[in-house]
């Protein structure tokens, strides 16, 4: 046989081939693993056979063995093969092994007897037994628990011919269909604690195909449902293949064919780069930092290994980046873990852009909310699932013409906030911009109308107002909000809320000219004790240290003060047109440049 192909061959003599491939399987030479195609007149002869009804655990072993994962192996190890992984490692042979494949048994058989060994009511092989002995004290103390025997034997795999099966195994002769998965051509790499729906995940993803043409994804540790603080395996497995079918060309990305119990940390990563390699995958990436003996086990595979950093969202690069590539403080960086995502879930929070796309996070939430995790029902507090929209933000702002964003006008009382957001918004507007201004009197009078002037009240408030700014901004609006927002922590929550897009504008103007403008007449009744708390008499306004923007409005005029703030929001790229510069005369009667201070380097 080719030492390049890999076939099973059926009981009778005649092979099913497979053209040629780069493919190696561990040890080097393919293994050839019988599947026996069941007739109707097998059916006596089969039913005379022992039985023993296997476990989810042997199923996955019978899983690996259909799909060649176990190579050179070819069926249960037996008590010596056992006791040498244990102990060394290595089979008996030497060849470099750590996982400990074996049935157990509570009957005794003799040696060279047949088994028929059946899963929820399905056949699924033939063991021919080669070897039956008590379990060594070595399994015994990996186990932590007293099995009776220990059966090993060679596997001859059984196949339906008409397809029509039963328990729930349906996907078994798809095993055997597809026991070549990544056996080709294409430079196929696994990945090992990537999962698909995670956004900063998603981003290793990306990377892995630009090494590789197909990838293999074995998603993350402890990710069962025995895991009481973690997404079962199955949900986390349902959400990742939505983004992969959505997302992905078919076939580029495949959720990894093992069984659940061999994703929760028990292989070591020689036995990863094993079974991958049978897989005949050419490249194994982990996001891990492996040890010293890791890396020299690692010699025993033809497989390139692949240690990846943990990825993470940072607010100044503005996406998910690794350590390798972000400059930038820890104070910038965000990524939660899947027990703070879960915890999030099961109250009602919707995860937010950065840890999962939208559709995905309202999937997650409504299968929360089904009570997909055991003991969920009935923590939920919220009940929401935010909709998904098929308009996306990038489509909104391409065919407006221009960036989306919030522009938080804070300052005193009579500083001109409100007077500069108008002439802001009516430029904009004849310009061709799509935008909004957003007033504290008048979501007074409406959105926020049952709110008092109390610390709660005002805090409250511009909540509402973040929010709302927040929706406007998403549907592609430049939206201008006027607010005093005297206090540092509060304008702190603003930027947290809106996030991305939030440009806070500091309207500065000394006390003296806001007193002597004093529109509203406000000043004078807070002087004379009518009005408690009021902003810059009783009560304190915490100038922004470092603004995104700085307008004094004491040695501007309106007029002055909106042309360069549109000059100064196309140079952040926020504007349709040409940045174009404005002039006054300066101090000497000359004409000059203006300039205003600016919390940021142009």
């Amino acid at each position: 046989m080719d030492s390049k192909s890999f076939h099973y061959r059926l009981a009778g003599g005649s092979n099913i081939e497979y053209r040629p491939s780069r493919y190696r399987p561990y040890g080097g030479v393919p293994i050839t693993i019988p599947v026996r195609v069941i007739q109707e007149s097998d059916m006596v002869s089969l039913g005379e056979l022992p039985v023993i009804n296997v476990d989810k655990e042997c199923y996955g072993h019978l899983r690996m063995f259909a799909l060649g994962a176990y190579q050179p192996l070819t069926g249960f190890m037996g008590t010596e093969a056992v006791r040498s992984v244990l102990l060394s490692g290595c089979l008996p042979d030497a060849l470099p092994w750590q996982l400990p494949v074996y049935l157990e048994s509570s009957r005794c058989f003799a040696v060279g007897s047949k088994i028929l060994l059946r899963y929820e009511q399905l056949e699924l092989a033939q063991l021919k037994v080669t070897d039956y002995s008590a379990s060594p004290v070595a399994l015994r103390e990996y186990l932590g628990r007293e099995p009776d025997y220990v059966i090993g034997g060679e596997l001859t795999l059984l196949m339906y011919p008409d397809r029509k099966l039963v328990g729930g195994i349906a996907d078994w002769n798809d095993l055997l269909d597809r026991a070549l998965l990544g056996r080709n051509d294409k430079r196929t790499m696994a990945l090992v604690g990537v999962q698909a729906w995670r956004a900063d995940d998603e981003y290793l993803l990306r990377m892995a195909l630009v090494m590789a043409d197909r990838v293999l994804l074995h998603g993350a540790p402890d990710t069962d449902n025995t895991v009481t603080d973690r997404l079962p395996r199955t949900l986390a497995d349902r959400a990742s293949r939505a983004v992969i079918n959505e997302h992905y060309h078919p076939g580029q990305v495949c959720v990894s064919p093992l069984p659940s119990w061999l994703c929760r940390g028990r292989l070591s990563p020689l036995q990863l780069a094993i079974i991958y390699q049978n897989l005949g995958c050419q490249m194994l990436g982990v996001v891990s930092e492996l040890a010293q003996d890791d890396r020299k086990a690692l010699a025993a595979v033809d497989i390139v290994y692949i240690e990846l950093k943990a990825p993470f969202h940072c607010a100044e690069c503005e996406g998910p980046v690794t350590e390798r590539e972000c400059v930038h403080s820890r104070d910038k960086h965000f990524r939660l873990g899947e027990n703070e995502i879960l915890n999030k879930l099961l109250i009602g929070d919707h995860l937010p852009p950065m840890v999962a796309r939208p559709e995905i996070a309202r999937l997650l939430s409504r299968e929360v909310s089904r009570g997909e995790i055991p003991g969920a029902a009935g923590t939920m507090t919220r009940h929401i699932f935010p909709h998904a929209s098929k308009v996306t933000d990038t489509m909104r702002q391409r065919l407006n013409g221009h960036r989306a964003a919030v522009l938080w006008m804070t300052g005193l009382s009579g500083s001109g906030k409100s007077t500069l957001a108008t002439g802001l918004e009516k430029e904009l507007l004849l310009s061709g911009h799509q935008v909004c201004v957003l007033d504290g009197d008048t979501l007074r009078n409406g959105l926020c109308g049952d709110l008092g002037f109390s610390a709660e009240g005002r805090k409250e408030n511009l909540r509402r107002a973040a929010e709302t700014a927040k929706l406007l901004m998403r549907n592609g609006m430049l939206v201008v909000a006027s607010f005093i927002s005297p206090f540092a922590a509060e304008r702190t929550m603003l930027r947290e809320i809106i996030g991305k897009g939030f440009t806070e504008v500091y309207i500065e103007a000394s006390l003296e000219d806001c007193e002597r403008r004093d529109p509203k007449g406000l000043y004078q009744r807070a002087r004379s004790g009518l009005i408690p708390n009021f902003t810059g008499i009783s009560s304190p306004y915490e100038a922004p240290a470092k603004p995104d923007l700085r307008v004094n409005t004491s040695l501007l005029s309106i007029e002055d003060a909106v042309r360069f703030l549109l000059f100064e929001l196309r140079g952040m790229g926020l504007l349709k047109g040409a940045a174009t510069f404005s002039t006054v005369p300066d101090a000497d009667g000359q004409q000059a440049k203006l300039f205003f201070n600016s919390g940021r380097s142009n």
